[in-house]
């Protein structure tokens, strides 16, 4: 569970990771294919502001920025999950503040199907 002070950047630069990787083409080329405008490609963190940017609804740099938000809202909703799942399993669970880190994840989604997916006892 990082503190919020770390995972913004995180979030921030993810995004910004995406834009260069070309998440706007994507975006593009998703438009194009005219999905419903209710369907559930059209929720995906990013999607929603980068089409406004390609209506002409808003410029790139509030794109991006509206999406870095979204990135964050999302990743706070994801740790409010699994700290309610964790600590409804499990009573007697800390969960640390540290960074986070990529190399981390085995042991993150160990954690995550020890205390989620499993039946509690």
């Amino acid at each position: 569970m990082p503190p919020r002070a770390t995972l913004t950047p995180i979030c921030d630069r993810r995004f910004a990771l995406m834009m260069e990787q070309g998440a706007l083409e994507e975006v593009r080329r998703l438009r194009s294919l005219d999905p419903p405008a209710q369907g559930t490609i059209r929720k995906a963190v990013g999607v929603r502001e980068l089409l406004a940017h390609l209506d002409g609804e808003m410029s790139l740099e509030d794109a991006v920025a509206a999406a870095q938000h979204s990135t964050r809202r999302y990743a706070k909703r994801q740790m409010t999950w699994l700290r309610t799942q964790v600590l409804r399993h499990k009573k007697n669970v800390h969960l640390e503040e540290t960074k986070f880190y990529e190399s981390d994840e085995e042991r993150i989604f160990s954690i995550i199907r020890h205390f989620v997916l499993t039946t509690p006892t």
